[in-house]
């Protein structure tokens, strides 16, 4: 059981920040997001049925 916020639960999609420059955790691989909290994060979107959108930060 995931539960969250009903803000959340109202909308198809959840936008991630991420800072994809931290090996094993998250990088960038020929352009792909790849690492463990990217495979965590899209495990969870899937759960949820909701679509992911990674965004780069500072």
């Amino acid at each position: 059981m995931i539960i969250v916020a009903p803000e959340i639960q109202n909308n198809d999609s959840i936008v991630v920040g991420i800072y994809p420059h931290m090996p094993p955790y998250q990088y960038l691989e020929n352009g792909e997001l790849k690492g463990f909290e990217i495979d965590l994060i899209n495990e969870l979107g899937q759960r949820m049925d909701k679509k992911i959108i990674f965004v780069e930060t500072d």
